[in-house]
């Protein structure tokens, strides 16, 4: 859902190609980043809070001509989280690196090689009326655990149920960097 470019307003979002993309060596992730987070703040009045990123985009961050050569000489020139956070002066940051099993049984990443920012509220101030990104519900008490045995009481099986549903409300407070990767 927030990897389709479909659900994005034609200003929140680009598709980086070339040397723009973060692995290229004269690529500039934080000039992409800032008109990333400029674009949000025009339409919904507040700075994107949270930069997910797809392991094969962090990856390409953390070795980023670029972005080492902002670090002061004096330190060993890798890039953190801590410090991509300061660079792209962003609160959040999160890396997705689930894999799932495609049809042909081969592993892939679930997060692509995108990157999404988006304005995420607090959850302990929100109100209706604050933007948002998108939102999780989830029934009250859904979360359900139950344990059962088969095959002769040799193996026991741990299940866990839940109830919920995602829901992208307000597109305008995210932006999608789509092939931030080659």
């Amino acid at each position: 859902m927030v990897q389709n470019p479909d659900n994005y307003p034609d200003t929140n979002k680009i598709t980086l190609s070339g040397t723009s993309q973060f692995n290229d060596e004269s690529s500039d992730p934080v000039s992409v980043i800032d008109d990333a987070k400029d674009k949000v703040c025009e339409q919904i009045g507040q700075d994107p809070n949270t930069l997910i990123l797809g392991q094969d985009v962090w990856t390409a961050l953390k070795r980023n001509y670029a972005l080492k050569e902002m670090i002061a000489s004096t330190s060993n020139k890798i890039v953190t989280l801590d410090l991509l956070k300061e660079f792209f002066e962003v609160e959040n940051i999160f890396i997705g690196k689930a894999i799932y099993t495609n049809q042909n049984n081969k592993f892939e990443r679930v997060w692509g090689k995108n990157a999404i920012l988006a304005f995420v509220p607090h959850l302990t101030s929100r109100t209706e009326y604050d933007p948002a990104f998108a939102y999780t519900v989830r029934k009250k008490d859904a979360l359900q655990i139950d344990e059962y045995e088969k095959e002769g009481n040799k193996v026991r099986y741990i299940r866990a149920t839940d109830i919920y549903t995602p829901f992208l409300v307000g597109a305008e407070a995210g932006y999608l960097i789509s092939d931030a990767v080659a």
